[in-house]
């Protein structure tokens, strides 16, 4: 469902900084909040994505086992809440890397924490030392190419059964927001028309996410059709990938007005898709 900014949507969450937002550009207040959050403009999470190399001795299997061991390290080192899951480019991929790693945090001071935590054990060298040449990420000193947003989510918790569709489908679009318009404004068109179009119309497999950049997204490296600069992230997922192209057909008979309003606050980029695996199911997304 190409419902935001249907024309012109999107790339993924890697052509930023990984420099947090300097405090004097901290973004406006986000657009989308939970239910348990509303009004109140506390976001739902702390998303950060890490470009990964695939070495000599990567395999679906040999990953696995990577991320099994990965797993079990931090739950011992109390991080049993983390979520994380592997994106993988549709089409050609990418010269950047060969997938992502996305961690979904409670929030960014769980971030800090464990991070802090991570670092001190030296997990990174030792799960290097047991499963030499698999995977690589973040870069020099996993802060390299590793990038925050602060997640605002609706619906938090989707239908995703990874027995029928074991790859979900999430898609990226990096916008800016018109002269003059602001979250406050797009947080009226989404809050209102809709949500209202997405309760009456979608299936429960979907959800949408505002991911709010903490760094200054105009410097540093980037990938291919990210914009030089933006003011957030929109993100489509699919817990079940077949429902994407009968609700793309539908918004396009349906949602033109919605759109028109989503046009006259803000651009975006072309989207881009990515297959999404998850290893642990919390109740937010990516």
């Amino acid at each position: 469902m190409n419902k935001f900014f249907l024309i012109v949507l999107l790339g993924f969450l890697t052509g930023c900084s990984p420099a947090e937002r300097p405090p004097n550009q901290t973004a406006e207040p986000g657009a989308m909040d939970s239910a348990s959050t509303e009004q109140t403009n506390q976001p739902d999470g702390y998303n950060e994505y890490l470009w990964c190399q695939h070495g000599a001795n990567y395999s679906s299997q040999s990953f696995s086992d990577l991320m099994e061991d990965w797993t079990t390290r931090v739950n011992n080192l109390g991080m049993s809440e983390l979520g994380h899951s592997t994106l993988m480019m549709l089409g050609e991929g990418s010269e950047n890397f060969d997938s992502i790693v996305v961690l979904r945090w409670t929030d960014k001071e769980a971030r800090d924490s464990g991070w802090a935590s991570y670092q001190a054990e030296d997990v990174d060298a030792s799960l290097q030392a047991k499963h030499p040449e698999v995977i690589a990420c973040g870069g020099d000193g996993m802060q390299q190419t590793l990038w925050g947003f602060n997640r605002y989510q609706q619906p938090a918790a989707v239908q995703w059964d990874r027995a029928v569709n074991p790859a979900g489908l999430v898609g990226y679009r990096f916008c800016s927001f018109a002269a003059e318009k602001s979250a406050q404004d797009l947080a009226i068109i989404v809050r209102g028309p809709f949500s209202e179009y997405i309760n009456a119309s979608d299936p429960s497999s979907y959800s949408y996410a505002y991911l709010d950049p903490d760094f200054d997204p105009s410097v540093g490296t980037r990938h291919e059709g990210v914009p030089t600069d933006y003011d957030f992230v929109w993100m489509n997922f699919w817990g079940d990938p077949s429902q994407k192209g009968p609700s793309d057909e539908l918004w396009a008979e349906q949602g033109q007005e919605i759109q028109a309003a989503f046009d006259e606050v803000a651009t975006c980029s072309e989207e881009q898709l990515y297959d999404v695996t998850s290893n642990k199911m919390p109740s937010s997304l990516l």
